[in-house]
């Protein structure tokens, strides 16, 4: 047993040292097209006036005044969404939001679809300036201040079963101690886990 704990352990350091770079650097060196290109395409987005974007299709009817009381409800239920709405021959569209991503639209079209089952995600071009006013940090909106459940619930079953596998092996079945003995291995890796 002691002999294959250190084959195993030489050969992870081994696979450890491998990874480690010593002195050595990587030089990267871009053709001029390529540079070219990129400018090309970054000065392109940098003064549109419109740029594509999602919006939620949530509801139509052929009724104007229908489509108008609606949208008044969506404007005060969601104050910080734009509601807009279009003619197409014979019917009356209301769309909801500005998203510049299509997974920062998602979620509020799975909330949209309990009220109105029908809604579904639109690409549009959208006005840069409402863009921007709009949707300053969408990425992080959501999720600041917030954790992970599922991570973090795997995260203190890991600690468990690592605790576990500690009082495990060091279980011995003449002697009747607890887990949480501090003269024990798994009291001491309890209190310093």
């Amino acid at each position: 047993m002691h002999k294959i704990i250190l084959i195993s352990s030489w050969f992870i350091g081994l696979l450890l040292l491998s990874n480690i770079s010593l002195g050595q650097s990587v030089n990267i060196y871009e053709s001029p097209a390529i540079t070219e290109l990129i400018t090309k395409y970054t000065n392109q987005f940098k003064y549109a006036k419109k740029i594509k974007g999602w919006r939620i299709q949530f509801y139509s009817t052929a009724d104007r005044r229908i489509m108008e009381d609606t949208k008044l409800k969506m404007e005060s239920k969601y104050p910080d969404e734009k509601v807009v709405w279009g003619f197409m021959d014979p019917y009356f569209h209301l769309k909801i939001g500005t998203f510049r991503a299509v997974y920062s639209a998602q979620e509020m079209l799975l909330e949209l679809r309990k009220s109105y089952p029908g809604s579904f995600l639109t690409v549009e071009e959208i006005d840069v300036k409402i863009l921007k006013t709009l949707r300053q940090d969408e990425v992080v909106t959501k999720s600041e201040g917030s954790i992970d459940i599922i991570t973090f619930g795997l995260y203190l079953t890991l600690i468990f079963v690592g605790w576990m596998l500690v009082f495990a092996v060091n279980y011995d079945g003449k002697l009747h101690t607890s887990a949480f003995d501090m003269s024990v291995n798994t009291g001491r890796q309890l209190h310093f886990g």
